[in-house]
């Protein structure tokens, strides 16, 4: 598919948003948009919108990928240091009554993986990094995503397609988890934005996250691979 122009008059109002840092775009299957990106950790934004069902509204769906080390270049050393970046995985969670603040967890699904992997053993360093970043926290607090994900890329794909449940994908996590092939952390942010004077700055406050995070995952996964 051709990349489409920036100026072009059909060009979608994130792209106009992000564009001081849109390289290319070109549109995608199921409506979505893949942005070449400048001034990131990341070269790829891809923009998704989601159906919400029920509803005329869909949510705003951001995600992108750092590679760290890419098929074909495993070994025992890097197989050990994606096993312990693994362990350090985080999702976001709201927590306060009244007024609900930002902050990060492990994922739900890692007491389950411990039920298989024994040794496993989370760790909350690439929390504690995020946590203190004053810029990341504040995003996190303007946007208020429904959904801020940071995980590794943990399945063949052969796998991910034959798997029927939760607990397939689980027991493929594990498999992956001890024998990986690459080091690859994707990172997404999902949000409901509705037209209006929030949206833009939604949009922008959306990429800011992901490109600040990411800062913040690079430095993390350095330190392990170094």
């Amino acid at each position: 598919m051709p990349v489409e122009r920036m100026d072009s008059l059909e060009t979608p109002m994130v792209v106009r948003v992000l564009s001081d840092y849109v390289k290319e775009w070109k549109r995608v299957e199921a409506g979505g948009i893949l942005i070449q990106v400048n001034g990131a950790r990341f070269t790829q934004l891809l923009v998704k919108f989601i159906p919400i069902p029920l509803s005329l509204d869909s949510k705003t769906h951001f995600s992108c990928q750092i590679d760290f080390v890419r098929e074909g270049e495993m070994d025992e050393r890097r197989a050990d240091a994606y096993r312990r970046l693994k362990r350090a995985e985080c999702t976001l969670q709201y927590q306060g009554f009244l007024k609900k603040h930002p902050n990060l967890v492990f994922p739900a699904y890692f007491g389950r993986l411990k039920s298989i992997i024994p040794d496993f053993s989370p760790d909350d360093g690439l929390i504690k990094l995020l946590l203190q970043d004053e810029e990341v926290m504040k995003l996190l607090n303007a946007v208020k995503p429904d959904r801020f994900e940071i995980i590794l890329h943990s399945y063949q794909i052969d796998a991910l397609q034959d798997a029927s449940s939760a607990g397939d994908l689980l027991e493929q996590m594990a498999l992956y988890y001890r024998d990986p092939t690459r080091i690859t952390w994707v990172l997404s942010v999902t949000k409901m934005i509705t037209r209006g004077l929030r949206a833009v700055a939604n949009q922008r406050g959306m990429f800011e996250i992901l490109k600040l995070s990411s800062d913040a995952v690079s430095r993390f996964s350095e330190k392990l691979l170094s």
